[in-house]
C-alpha cells in the first residue's frame, strides 16, 4: 500500500471488523466459487469483477458536516485498476491467443462484463458524491387529472369509495384513533345517505347556485374529506380517484356557471401554517418562497384550497388570520394563527387555463380544486390592512392560480442540416405529455460527465454542405479567443469580435442581463460556453442526441442519457438554464415581434384533430431555433410541401415561459438573430375565433364529434403523441431542427405498433375519412392558411410557444 492510501485503508479495516466482515466474506466465497466453476483463465480478475458488479456504494455517518467517507475514493481507485486490467486482458488475448478463438472470445466477453460493472459502480458512486442540479422550472406542473389518476367509469363511483375515504380522513385529522372504526364501521354508521341528510342545507345552497343534485352532493360531502384525497393524489395512488374527479369536476363546472353569470371572485385569504392550514393540506406549501433556478416560486397543490373573503369581524386580528375552530366542549372559537397569510388573487380565464376562485358562498369564501398551480407573485411586509380593517402584523404572500378541467373533454432523428428548417418528410411531433415532463423527463439531474468531458471525446460529423467538425475542435475554439472567419456554412463567424475570450463573453452576457433587469439571475461561465457551442456546428450532435433520447423510454432512455460515450446531458442542462435566464429579460418590443420557423415537409393528416384537452399541439424535444425574419426560413424550403410556424411570443405566465432567448450577443453567427427555445417546447396552435383550447364550447364540440367512436382514435392519437418529430437535412439559417427522435412515417406497416395502425380506421372510418375530418377541423377551428411566397408553397400555422 502507498502512503496515499493508508488513511483510507486504516478506516476501511476498522469498519470491516465492525460491520462488513461477514457480508464481505460471504460475497468473496460466492465469487471464488463461481470463478472456479467457470474455470476462468484469470481467476483473480474474474473474482474482482464479480465482487465489483455486486457492490453497492454506502455512505457512513459523517465525522463532520462536510466530511465524506473515503470509501468512494478507494472504490474509484479499484475501478481504475480493474479497467486497466480489463484492457490489458483484451490486448493480451488478441496478441497471444489468436489460435484459440473460443478462449479469446470468452476472455474478451469477460473483460466487457468487468468494464460494464466498473462503469455501473462508478456511476452509483458519482450519484452519491455530486450535488443534484435544480429541477427545470415548473417541470411536471399542470398535468391534467387524467394524466395522474385513472378516470372513473361513472360520475357516482365516488360513493363506493366513501367508507374507506371517511375512515382514512378520520385518522389523518386526528379525530379518532380507535382502529375498530375502519371502512366497514364507516359503511354502517357514517354512510353517504346519512351525511347527505345531515348536510341537506349545504347541498341545497349549492343547488341554488345552479349545480345538479349529484354534483352538489359530491362537492359538499367530499370537501370535508380532502386530506385523505390529497395524500393519495400526491402519491399517484388511484384509491380515491373517483372522489378526486367528482370533487374537481364539481368545482370546474361551478366555475363555468360563475363566469357565465358575470360573478367576479374577490381576493381571498388563508393562513399558511398553523391550525387547519394550507401546509396541513399539502406540505409543499411550506416551500412556496423557495425559487427554482429561474426564480419561479410556486406550488402545485394536491389538496382542495378553501379561503375566506376576510370581511367578517372574526376573520383577522392584529396577530394574524383567525381560524374557525370547534373546541372539545362544542364551543366555537377563532384563534389567530402566528403564520404568514396567503392572499389568493383571481383572474379571467385565458388560453393557459382557469384562474378564478369558485365562490361557494358569495361574499364569504371560495375554493380552488385539487391540482391547482399557485404562483407566488410578491410578498408584502407586516402592517397591511385586512378587508375587515385589522392591521395585520404578519407577512402577506400574494399568489395567483392556474388550473385546467379534470376530464378529457370533448426513425432516429439524426441532424444532417442547418438548425432552422427541417427535412422533407411527413412530420410527427411529440404531444402534450413531453411538454409536461419537461427537460427532467429526458435528462438526469446529475449528469455523468462535465461539459468539458463531453467535448473531449473522439467524435466527428459533417454538416449539410459537407464540412467536417470534431468535438475537440469545437471545444478548443470556444475556450480560446474568437477568430473571425468568413465563408462558413452558416455565414461569417464572429465578425468584429477578434480576440474576445470566454471571460469577455461572460461580461457581455452579464452586462446584457443587468442592463435589462437588475435582480435577474446571471449566466455562469458554463452557460455562456454552452450557448457559444450550440450556436456553432456543435448544435448538430447535441440535437441528434436529444432526438434519439426522446425516441426511447424506461431503462433504454436512462442508459443513453447516462452513457459516458454518448451523453450531452451537462451541455443540455447548461444551455437550457441559459435560455431560461435570457428569456426572462425579454423586452416588450421583442415580445411584440413574431418568430418564424420553417419545416420542409408536411404535417401528418390527423394532426388537426384536437386532443383530450381540446388542443392541437406540437412538442419538440430538441432545442428549437427561430428567426425574427420571415424570409430566413423561406430561403431553406424545398419546392414541395412546407410548413411555416408563425410563433407569437408573450410575457411569462404562471403556467410557462412563452418567449425564447435572443442569443445573438453570444452566438458565433450573430447575423442569424437567433431566438432559441429549450427542449420540450410545446407549440399550441391558435384558434380562429381567438378562444381558448379548453373553453367549454370547444370541449362540447370535441365531445360531440367523438361520441360513438371506438378507442382506435385515441390510441392513434397517443401513438402520434409519443412519436418524435422526424428530422433531417436542414438549411442552417431558417428554422431549427424541427424534430424529435424517430418518425414512424417511413416504417413498413408491420413494424408500426397496432395502436399506430389504428389511425387508418378510426371508429370505422377509413384513413381518407380521418384525413377529411382532420382537415375539416383545420379549416373550421385553427389558424392555418395555405400560402405561396418567393416561389415556395407552404402552410402558415399560427401558434404560441410554451416551455416550463
Amino acid at each position: 500500500r502507498t502512503s496515499r492510501r493508508r488513511p483510507a485503508v486504516t478506516w476501511m479495516t476498522a469498519l470491516y471488523t465492525a460491520k462488513w466482515q461477514a457480508e464481505l466474506e460471504r460475497a468473496l466465497a460466492a465469487a471464488v466459487s463461481r470463478a472456479i466453476r467457470e474455470r476462468s483463465s484469470d481467476p483473480i480478475r474474474r473474482v474482482g469483477g464479480l465482487l465489483l458488479s455486486a457492490a453497492e456504494v454506502h455512505r457512513s455517518q459523517r465525522v463532520g458536516e462536510s466530511e465524506r467517507e473515503p470509501a468512494p475514493a478507494l472504490l474509484v481507485s479499484l475501478q481504475s485498476e480493474l479497467t486497466a486490467a480489463s484492457v490489458h486482458t483484451a490486448d493480451a488475448t488478441l496478441a497471444f491467443d489468436a489460435d484459440d478463438r473460443a478462449t479469446s472470445v470468452a476472455c474478451l466477453r469477460s473483460a466487457l462484463l468487468s468494464l460494464s460493472a466498473a462503469q455501473a459502480s462508478a456511476d452509483r458512486a458519482l450519484q452519491e458524491l455530486i450535488d443534484a442540479g435544480a429541477p427545470t422550472s415548473r417541470a411536471g406542473y399542470l398535468r391534467s387529472l387524467p394524466e395522474l389518476l385513472p378516470a372513473p367509469v361513472s360520475a357516482s363511483a365516488w360513493r363506493d369509495e366513501w367508507p374507506e375515504l371517511f375512515a382514512e380522513n378520520l385518522r389523518m385529522t386526528g379525530q379518532e384513533v380507535d382502529e375498530s372504526k375502519d371502512a366497514a364501521w364507516a359503511a354502517k354508521h357514517e354512510s353517504v345517505q346519512k351525511w347527505t341528510e345531515k348536510l341537506a342545507g349545504d347541498i341545497g345552497a349549492i343547488i341554488a347556485l345552479g349545480a345538479p343534485r349529484e354534483e352538489a352532493e359530491a362537492y359538499v360531502l367530499l370537501t370535508s374529506k380532502r386530506f385523505a384525497m390529497a395524500r393519495r393524489l400526491r402519491e399517484r395512488d388511484p384509491k380515491y380517484a373517483a372522489s378526486t374527479f367528482a370533487l374537481t369536476d364539481a368545482i370546474v363546472a361551478q366555475s363555468t356557471r360563475q363566469a357565465a353569470a358575470g360573478v367576479v371572485a374577490p381576493a381571498l385569504f388563508y393562513n399558511l401554517r398553523g391550525l387547519n392550514s394550507l401546509v396541513r393540506g399539502d406540505p409543499s406549501w411550506d416551500r412556496i418562497t423557495l425559487p427554482d433556478n429561474t426564480g419561479f416560486r410556486g406550488v402545485c397543490s394536491s389538496a382542495l384550497c378553501a379561503a375566506d373573503c376576510g370581511t367578517s369581524a372574526e376573520a383577522f386580528s392584529e396577530k394574524g388570520f383567525c381560524v374557525y375552530h370547534r373546541e372539545p366542549d362544542g364551543s366555537i372559537s377563532f384563534p389567530a394563527q402566528d403564520s404568514p397569510v396567503v392572499k389568493f388573487e383571481s383572474a379571467p380565464e385565458d388560453e393557459h387555463g382557469l384562474h378564478t376562485a369558485v365562490m361557494v358562498k358569495e361574499g364569504v369564501y371560495g375554493v380552488f380544486p385539487p391540482n391547482t398551480l399557485f404562483r407566488l407573485q410578491r410578498i408584502e411586509p407586516p402592517g397591511w390592512r385586512a378587508p375587515n380593517g385589522a392591521e395585520v402584523q404578519q407577512p402577506l404572500y400574494v399568489v395567483s392560480a392556474t388550473y385546467r378541467p379534470s376530464r378529457p373533454l370533448g426513425a432516429n432523428g439524426t441532424e444532417t442540416g442547418g438548425k432552422m428548417c427541417a427535412a422533407a418528410m411527413t412530420l410527427t411531433y411529440g404531444g402534450r405529455a413531453a411538454f409536461v415532463e419537461g427537460l427532467d423527463g429526458l435528462l438526469p439531474l446529475k449528469p455523468p460527465l462535465t461539459m468539458a468531458q463531453e467535448f473531449s471525446r473522439c467524435s466527428a460529423w459533417t454538416d449539410w454542405k459537407g464540412a467536417r467538425y470534431t468535438l475537440e475542435q469545437e471545444w478548443d475554439y470556444v475556450m480560446g479567443p474568437s477568430v473571425p472567419r468568413p465563408g462558413c456554412t452558416a455565414g461569417h463567424r464572429d465578425p468584429g469580435r477578434e480576440g474576445v475570450t470566454p471571460a469577455g463573453y461572460l461580461k457581455i452576457a452579464t452586462d446584457y442581463i443587468s442592463g435589462r433587469r437588475a435582480d435577474a439571475p446571471l449566466l455562469s461561465l458554463d452557460e455562456v460556453l454552452a450557448v457559444r457551442l450550440y450556436s456553432g456546428p456543435a448544435f448538430q450532435p447535441i440535437n441528434t442526441f436529444l432526438r434519439q433520447l426522446a425516441a426511447l423510454s424506461g431503462e433504454h432512455r436512462t442508459a443513453l442519457a447516462r452513457h459516458p460515450g454518448l451523453s450531452f446531458a451537462a451541455t443540455c442542462r447548461h444551455l437550457s438554464a441559459a435560455v431560461r435566464k435570457l428569456a426572462a429579460v425579454a423586452t416588450d418590443d421583442e415580445l411584440a415581434m413574431p418568430l418564424y420557423r420553417g419545416v420542409r415537409g408536411e404535417l401528418r393528416k390527423n394532426f388537426w384533430m384536437p386532443d383530450e384537452q381540446g388542443m392541437v399541439v406540437a412538442t419538440d424535444t430538441a432545442f428549437m431555433s427561430t428567426s425574427r425574419a420571415r424570409s430566413t426560413p423561406l430561403a431553406y424550403m424545398d419546392d414541395g410541401e412546407n410548413v411555416l410556424w408563425e410563433l407569437q411570443p408573450r410575457r411569462e405566465s404562471d403556467a410557462a415561459f412563452h418567449c425564447g432567448a435572443d442569443i445573438s450577443m453570444l452566438s458565433q453567427f450573430g447575423c442569424e438573430s437567433e431566438v432559441l427555445f429549450p427542449p420540450c417546447t410545446m407549440l399550441v396552435v391558435s384558434r380562429r375565433d381567438g378562444g381558448h383550447s379548453h373553453a367549454p364550447a370547444a370541449r362540447a364540440e370535441t365531445a360531440q364529434n367523438r361520441h360513438g367512436e371506438d378507442d382506435g382514435e385515441q390510441h392513434g392519437k397517443n401513438y402520434e403523441g409519443e412519436g418524435a418529430v422526424a428530422a433531417g437535412g436542414e438549411g442552417r439559417a431558417g428554422g431549427d431542427d424541427a424534430g424529435v427522435g424517430a418518425s414512424q412515417a417511413n416504417q413498413p406497416e408491420h413494424q408500426i405498433p397496432a395502436a399506430g395502425r389504428a389511425m387508418a380506421a378510426v371508429g370505422g372510418k377509413s384513413e381518407a375519412g380521418v384525413a377529411d375530418e382532420s382537415q375539416a377541423w383545420r379549416s373550421r377551428s385553427w389558424r392555418a392558411e395555405h400560402a405561396t411566397e418567393a416561389g415556395k408553397r407552404f402552410v402558415v400555422v399560427a401558434a404560441q410557444p410554451c416551455f416550463v
